[in-house]
């Protein structure tokens, strides 16, 4: 479709019609189209567009789902990779939601072409992404929080470590010398992000460069931290890993699972737009997955929660 067809797609019309007419993926994606052509999304059509990628997912096949999604990237061409939005939708590592695409968002980054701008905007509006950087707060807030409470170094274990910016500024903010983290990530080049971005606070560290289901260590920890991995595990999965990882903690200590909840205005964007997937869970599957996953072991359970009322976090603390 040239930039003339495009223009003549009448936008207002398929916003009025799209829930009374027989789900039409071509029609979804000129809608689409039709917004690039006129430069991106204004603020003012942030919820328009939310609600109808919202409506598609609930009423399409998967299958149809996953032929929209990837229309998405030709959309755009080829420098959408550039662009936080575009980086989350071609998942250049070849993973969603991977350690660089976690920095551009904790740094509300936006593309440096004209013509993803609006686009990052977007892409940073959504309550998802405005969770991920609650996440960092509520970690942090987490870990200062517990160093009140010890007189004596933090030993932490930081699952999917990621960027390890949490952790930067961590150092930044209180006395390093009072911390020490154990960084488990599958990705090397995450690995490496982290020791760059931490280079003066390297003897604080230990990175380890393992997928997380052969990860072993003979170390007990204070604390473990997870806060973007579990997303991805099925039920079983994600019980065999908290079964796994308390065997790392020391008696008394804290593990803090995160994971999104089924209430996500952002799911629309996420699923349709960038292709990325996740399992959603109640407070009460947290608290029942953790009973299972620890029997007697458990001395409490509890679920918080960050602002945006997304991103839930399990807190088990053993006896």
């Amino acid at each position: 479709m040239n930039t003339t067809q495009t223009r003549l797609f009448d936008e207002k019309k398929f916003l009025a019609n799209y829930q009374h007419k027989q789900l039409s993926a071509p029609a979804f994606v000129k809608y689409i189209k039709a917004i690039h052509a006129r430069g991106g999304p204004n603020p003012r059509d942030y919820v328009a567009i939310n609600d109808v990628l919202n409506y598609y997912i609930a009423n399409l096949p998967k299958e149809e789902i996953l032929k929209i999604h990837k229309r998405m990237s030709k959309i755009f061409g080829p420098a959408y990779v550039h662009s936080t939005a575009g980086h989350a939708t071609v998942k250049p590592h070849g993973y969603p939601g991977d350690f660089e695409l976690m920095d551009k968002m904790y740094l509300l980054e936006h593309s440096q072409l004209k013509e993803y701008v609006k686009w990052d905007r977007f892409y940073h509006w959504h309550a998802a992404a405005k969770c991920i950087l609650n996440r960092k707060t509520y970690f942090k807030r987490e870990v200062k929080e517990k160093l009140k409470k010890k007189k004596g170094p933090l030993h932490i274990m930081n699952i999917a470590c990621g960027p390890g910016r949490d952790v930067f500024e961590l150092f930044e903010e209180e006395d390093a010398s009072r911390l020490h983290f154990e960084f488990v990530d599958a990705d090397i080049k995450a690995i490496l992000h982290a020791t760059r971005l931490n280079y003066q606070y390297l003897p604080n560290i230990t990175f380890h460069n393992r997928n997380v289901f052969k990860f072993t260590t003979d170390k007990k920890v204070d604390f473990i931290w997870s806060g973007g991995l579990f997303d991805y595990f099925d039920d079983k999965t994600f019980v065999d890993m908290i079964a796994k990882l308390q065997h790392f903690l020391k008696p008394g200590g804290e593990m803090i699972i995160g994971n999104v909840c089924p209430y996500n205005p952002t799911r629309g964007y996420m699923e349709l737009f960038v292709g990325w997937y996740i399992y959603h869970r109640t407070e009460q599957d947290l608290i029942d997955m953790a009973r299972a996953a620890c029997g007697d072991r458990i001395k409490k359970v509890h679920v918080g929660v960050e602002p945006e009322g997304v991103n839930l976090f399990v807190h088990i603390t053993l006896k």
